[in-house]
């Protein structure tokens, strides 16, 4: 196994499983801050935003680790 397959191997974990805990953080304080039934209803959204984006931007550095774990 190379070293480049090793480095997108490990970018794949890092970029899966690092993700889960900053977008479970954002989410955690999300719900904190706002308690209205109708969720953000009055509220400013740019916490939702941040964390959608990053949802988004999740993907192509996912396929990015898979594609150089899978070159060599």
């Amino acid at each position: 196994m190379s070293l480049r397959s090793r480095f997108g191997s490990l970018l794949t974990f890092i970029v899966s499983f690092g993700s889960i805990f900053i977008k479970a953080g954002i989410a955690g304080m999300i719900f904190d801050n706002y308690h209205n039934i109708p969720i953000f209803a009055d509220s400013d959204p740019t916490l939702l935003i941040i964390g959608l984006g990053l949802w988004i931007f999740d993907l192509p550095l996912i396929f990015w680790a898979m594609q150089l774990r899978d070159d060599f």
